[in-house]
């Protein structure tokens, strides 16, 4: 429907220069559309006016199979770039810079015609699990993933575990939820060891290590006498050569 009215977006390729075409990505109950100018010379304002009619459009889809959309659950970003003379790159330009009086709406649950969330390019929204933003964002979602691992380790510290149950219980519980969103994310090793520090500052004592260990050998391999745990930093680099290939 959406292809059909010519809504979407057209871009090369970046590794193999084909061409990609797409009015939206689904997967199960979340959709994500996207509406862009076909050429540079598309303004932001132009493309305000053609999003709107494709939101009216999906809505109208949407409720004539039964469903509908919740406007508390839905949110947009404008992404519109602008060159920046004094820096010599380009920049992100937020909705209020470019169309600070347009607002998104939508046909909601009760049929009314609601304002949808608008979102400049550094906020992170939550998607399918994951925090994420146009424009990145790294120390939010650092806080993000730090709050995540501190949940854990204060939920693991008031319990008794045998000590070799606590590295397989690193690696098969926390480990796995943060290692959920890395092929999106791009976090350097530092911050990884920052979110790591609560988990271990928990689990180590618990595993009878000292929690001042070094931390080079607490990610070293077993081979090499270390504890076996992996550095989140490696995964997330796998994570993004598999996506890659």
């Amino acid at each position: 429907m959406m292809e059909a009215m010519g809504y979407g977006f057209e871009c090369l390729s970046v590794l193999e220069s084909q061409l990609v075409t797409a009015p939206c990505f689904c997967f199960v109950n979340d959709t994500d559309v996207i509406e862009a100018g076909n050429t540079v010379h598309h303004s932001g304002e132009a493309i305000c006016a053609s999003m709107q009619d494709a939101a009216t459009l999906l809505a109208g889809g949407i409720r004539a199979t039964g469903g509908a959309i919740n406007p508390k659950k839905s949110f947009w970003w404008l992404i519109n770039f602008e060159w920046d003379s004094r820096t010599g790159k380009w920049k992100f330009c937020g909705k209020k810079a470019v169309a600070p009086n347009f607002e998104l709406q939508i046909q909601g649950l009760s049929g009314a015609t609601e304002s949808l969330r608008c979102l400049e390019p550094d906020d992170l929204e939550r998607t399918l699990g994951v925090m994420l933003a146009p424009l990145e964002n790294l120390e939010a979602h650092k806080a993000q993933m730090v709050a995540k691992a501190k949940d854990w380790a204060e939920q693991l510290r008031p319990n008794l575990l045998q000590k070799y149950d606590v590295l397989p219980l690193i690696k098969l519980t926390i480990m796995k939820k943060l290692e959920y969103p890395m092929a999106l994310t791009t976090l350097d090793a530092q911050q990884w060891t920052d979110i790591m520090s609560p988990v271990l500052q928990v689990c180590l004592p618990k595993a009878g290590v000292c929690r001042n260990f070094p931390w080079d050998v607490i990610f070293a391999p077993l081979s090499y006498q270390g504890l076996g745990l992996p550095h989140p930093f490696g995964c997330q680099v796998f994570k993004h050569l598999e996506m890659l290939l």
